[in-house]
């Protein structure tokens, strides 16, 4: 929280910064309007001066808005980890990769396939991965649509049983 307090006050003293910036600019233009021709040279390269400062006001008043949500951002991120630790914490870590590789064995997943990362499997892998996702959910209802599309017989005949609470192992 001390961060996100340091990054909202670096924003507003940028903010000030900025709108004196742009006080100083509309001045100096005012200034340039009123001169002659002879003297306005100086006033006008005052005044391009004074739009760049301006310029570079607002950009750092941007910066210091983006690491406000940038702060922000890694603030919830930090309780959102510290979230998910508490509630793994609470899980047997052992227990469910045994429930998921029984249940992905169900699925007709080989150990072989079991140590492949997701992204390498092919869509209808993947799918049976996602099937398992919901199935370990231990949700009251599960929506499924066609979920025996990717699946072998013999998967087809356990998933019923997996579904019912007395699925077991593998077929």
């Amino acid at each position: 929280a001390g961060g996100l307090e340091q990054a909202r006050s670096q924003v507003a003293v940028a903010e000030i910064l900025a709108r004196r910036a742009t006080a100083a600019r509309k001045d100096a233009a005012l200034h340039s309007s009123r001169l002659s021709c002879t003297v306005r040279a100086s006033a006008d390269y005052d005044l391009v001066r004074r739009e760049r400062e301006e310029t570079e006001a607002w950009e750092a008043v941007e910066d210091a808005r983006a690491g406000v949500r940038s702060t922000a951002s890694d603030t919830e991120a930090a309780a959102l980890l510290a979230a998910v630790r508490d509630r793994l914490g609470e899980m047997d870590e052992q227990g469910l990769a045994a429930r998921a590789s029984r249940t992905l064995a169900g699925l007709g997943f080989t150990e072989e396939l079991l140590e492949r990362p997701t992204r390498l499997l092919s869509g209808g892998w993947r799918m049976r991965v996602a099937l398992a996702q919901a199935i370990e959910l231990d949700a009251q209802v599960i929506m499924l649509d066609e979920p025996t599309n990717h699946l072998d017989w013999d998967s087809v005949l356990w998933l019923p049983k997996q579904l019912q609470g007395g699925g077991g192992g593998p077929p």
